[in-house]
């Protein structure tokens, strides 16, 4: 019989890698405050810096949970349990060699 556990350290390790990487675009984002209206090339290497962050958060973000690890042995887990998930669907993990169903605590976002 499958059993289901919440894997928190996982939740914990992707909120707080989140709110570290929120940290460099905003400094992004104040440098292009301070500078409006003069568009030199402090003004138009933070917009690049900004941007190109982002787009890089989105593949960091999407690879974390592609890349998620059963936390009792370790198997790498490359498919979730609900692979067409909906607005709050919990996002989970079948590792086959525990017979558990890793619960990470995080749920489908509706965007």
């Amino acid at each position: 019989m499958t059993t289901s556990k919440t894997d928190r350290r996982f939740r914990n390790r992707y909120v707080l890698r989140n709110i570290i990487l929120i940290v460099p675009p905003l400094v992004a984002f104040l440098l292009v405050w301070l500078d409006r209206g003069n568009f030199d090339f402090t003004f138009w290497l933070a917009i690049a810096f900004f941007i190109a962050w982002i787009v890089a958060w989105i593949f960091l973000d999407a690879g974390m949970l592609r890349g998620y690890h059963c936390p009792s042995c370790g198997q790498g887990i490359r498919t979730e349990t609900i692979p067409e998930r909906t607005f709050g669907d919990p996002i989970r993990f079948y590792c086959p060699k525990c017979d558990i169903e890793w619960d990470t605590g995080l749920r489908e976002s509706d965007d």
